[in-house]
């Protein structure tokens, strides 16, 4: 009987043995195909695979309704709005995720989306900390770069100076540090990068360095400027513009913008007007005489509008730009001249006598 029980307890411990081990190598073998957590930002939701983020969503939604938030779940939430084409309410997952999660694709994610809507500060949190990650690319020094310089100029130097390593960034970077190290006072700086902003036609960032003049003191041109700013990003700069010719209606820059305003708001009459004032308090001006000429021609009155340009290619010795203007004007009127040409030529030959002659008619 002893021998029959120990053998039996021998079988038992061999068949749990051989249970366990089956366990184990089940679990090494297929637990690493198996579907990874719902936490985790990778974890694919049947309504995602079939290109529903909606309803996926609502499921992640739904789950930190009844469990709580993860960080895993802010970023998959985050990336599920912008598969459904809204990064600015994937922004606060995203930006919540990243105070956890190190993972530079959801850092660059949170400095794009914050860039869009224009929250400069997350977007230099967020590229900042991209800098502290692996192969950082230099658009985090250009993004960088820039907002400085619309904030603090002379903390922009270094990251400009990185971004111009670049050939794509070279341009802007150069003329900002340029125009930051022509200028010992603050406020010069960000008047001359809003300047450069606005060349570049970047407007959010030239409405930033212009808000910060404003801050700082009362300038006209900045206040011109801005409200330039606020036609270009969808607002009405009409008050902050009325404001500044109400300050300087003598300073020929200030009716200069006033005239870019007037143009960017589609009134050519009015844009016209303080192009003119403009051109009446610095007449010697070039760059007035062509901004002008431009008016004219936008309003359609070529013949003023090539007066004002040649006008502007004398005034600045034959400067190239001046000259290019010029060339296009003439370009465009002798393109009109010639569809009214094309136009009225078919109706002269309808109206034409006829070749053959007409017999004369005979009596009866």
């Amino acid at each position: 009987m002893n021998l029959r029980h120990y053998r039996r307890r021998l079988w038992s411990i061999c068949a749990l043995a051989a249970v366990l081990i089956y366990l184990v190598v089940t679990a090494l073998v297929i637990r690493p195909f198996a579907p990874a957590p719902a936490e985790s930002p990778v974890f694919v939701l049947p309504q995602r695979q079939s290109g529903r983020p909606v309803q996926a969503l609502s499921q992640v939604l739904a789950q930190a309704a009844a469990d709580g938030w993860t960080p895993e779940r802010q970023h998959l939430a985050g990336d599920l709005w912008k598969e459904a084409g809204n990064t600015a309410r994937a922004l606060p997952y995203w930006a919540a995720a990243m105070a956890t999660i190190t993972d530079a694709a959801l850092v660059e994610d949170v400095a794009l989306a914050a860039w869009d809507i224009g929250d400069w500060d997350l977007v230099l949190t967020a590229w900042r900390a991209r800098l502290t990650l692996p192969d950082a690319p230099d658009s985090a020094y250009f993004a960088i770069g820039q907002i400085l310089a619309a904030t603090d100029p002379a903390a922009a130097l270094d990251p400009l100076a990185r971004a111009m390593q670049t050939g794509d960034y070279r341009d802007v970077a150069d003329a900002l540090r340029t125009v930051i190290l022509s200028a010992d006072v603050q406020t010069d700086q960000l008047l001359r990068v809003g300047l450069v902003f606005a060349r570049f036609e970047q407007w959010p960032l030239a409405r930033l360095a212009f808000e910060q003049v404003v801050a700082r003191e009362e300038r006209p041109l900045a206040l011109a400027y801005l409200g330039v700013t606020l036609d270009q990003t969808g607002e009405n700069g009409d008050a902050l513009v009325g404001q500044a010719v109400a300050l300087a209606p003598n300073d020929p820059q200030v009716r200069l913008v006033e005239g870019l305003h007037f143009r960017a708001r589609g009134d050519d009459a009015q844009s016209i007007e303080a192009l003119a004032a403009a051109v009446a308090l610095d007449p010697a001006s070039p760059a007035l005489m062509a901004e002008l000429g431009t008016g004219y021609r936008l309003a359609g009155n070529l013949n003023l509008a090539e007066l004002w340009l040649t006008r502007a290619v004398q005034a600045s010795g034959g400067d190239l730009t001046y000259v290019a203007l010029l060339e296009a004007l003439n370009t465009q009127t002798t393109e009109i001249l010639e569809a009214i040409d094309g136009e009225a030529a078919p109706q002269a030959e309808s109206t034409a006598a006829p070749d053959t002659e007409i017999p004369p008619a005979e009596g009866p």
